[in-house]
């Protein structure tokens, strides 16, 4: 009898099928780690296939930033050539940087004192539209006069430093637009300091640490796999309604509630005054969405006319594209459709309405 008290024959045959079991899961196991193993190499081919076969899709091409160093400014990467995709196919536009980082194609050297420099976020910058489209070439022909654009992703501190660091480059120009976008522009300046926008494509939303939309994010940050399946989604109408109603995709007119408060008003026509103590500016007011579609309408109403208000109180010339965009008739046709930023005709509304703020002012004065 063995250790068990059972019989040879029967202990054996134990064994036996203990071991065909501890077999089968070693090999269930092989299996498994083979099979995860084919799965991400052929994932890695796709992904490289992809980026080979359609380079606007290839994350490596899109664009990018460099934050804010020092007394430096955010900025694009000198002389480079990028690429401005939505994956919803919305736009996609080639992005040159000059040698100061700036998507321009003047010599901020050369700005002279007739000439009008232009601060402010991503709107300014033109996000979706060719460089020629944007509010500045359209204005630039429309007063005859140089315009030279500085916007880039960031807030009024930020503006602030992109003047001295067009002024440490030659420029001197003293006629000054700044674009304050009602998204995210206005805010507790004394108590977030110098807090930088966004980055990336989603320069509009507010970034979550965890959750979907990080998750989103990274992907469309790195893979082109990833960004080919969801332009490829959104063509599809069902499939899109379906995203949709799972909270995958979030369409322009689900605006989320925040937080408004005077304080946010005060700091910033305070920090757009301190410009104006050394330009002469005009603000050009870029309105929050959430002004014409959300569940926030009357409250994001009252909070972009308390600071009109505001700007009219502190004696600072202001253009309020909100009222310009209703005069149309449909103020939303001037965004993309499933992006928050001005198609090529909302930089052609601004830049007329700013060329009359600016004749009727006679700034600069040879207009």
């Amino acid at each position: 009898m063995n250790r068990l008290n059972l019989p040879r024959k029967l202990y054996t045959h134990d064994l036996c099928i203990h071991s065909f079991f501890q077999d089968m899961i070693i090999k269930s196991t092989l299996s498994g780690i083979q099979f995860i193993f084919f799965l991400l190499a052929a994932l890695v081919v796709q992904e490289y296939a992809v980026r080979l076969a359609l380079p606007s899709f290839d994350p490596t091409q899109h664009l990018r930033f460099e934050p804010s160093t020092g007394d430096l400014p955010i900025l694009g990467a000198r002389n480079t050539k990028q690429r401005l995709v939505k994956n919803s196919g919305d736009y996609d536009v080639a992005v040159h940087f000059n040698k100061y980082g700036l998507r321009d194609d003047r010599d901020l050297a050369h700005a002279g004192l007739e000439d009008v420099l232009f601060v402010g976020d991503s709107f300014g910058f033109g996000w979706g539209v060719n460089e020629g489209e944007r509010v500045t070439e359209k204005l630039e022909s429309l007063l005859g006069l140089k315009v030279f654009n500085l916007a880039i992703p960031n807030n009024v501190a930020g503006y602030h430093q992109m003047l001295d660091y067009a002024k440490q480059h030659g420029s001197r120009a003293t006629d000054v637009i700044v674009g304050i976008n009602m998204s995210d522009d206005v805010m507790d300046y004394e108590s977030v300091a110098n807090q930088p926008k966004q980055l990336n494509e989603s320069a509009t939303v507010q970034r979550e640490t965890f959750g979907l939309l990080a998750v989103k994010e990274f992907l469309l940050a790195h893979s082109g796999l990833y960004f080919m399946a969801t332009n490829l989604v959104n063509r599809v109408p069902w499939l899109r309604h379906q995203l949709v109603a799972l909270g995958v995709i979030i369409p322009l007119d689900q605006v989320p509630s925040r937080t408004l408060s005077e304080v946010s008003i005060k700091s910033t026509i305070a920090k757009i005054a301190t410009i104006r103590s050394k330009y002469r500016v005009t603000v050009l007011i870029i309105p929050y969405r959430g002004v014409w579609v959300g569940e926030q309408t009357v409250n994001e109403t009252r909070y972009h006319e308390r600071f009109t208000s505001a700007l009219s109180d502190a004696g600072i010339p202001f253009v309020d594209m909100k009222s310009v965009q209703e005069d149309q008739g449909n103020p939303m046709k001037f965004h993309f459709q499933n992006d928050a930023h001005w198609n090529a005709s909302g930089h052609v509304l601004a830049a007329e309405a700013l060329a009359a703020e600016m004749r009727r002012r006679r700034i600069p004065s040879n207009l």
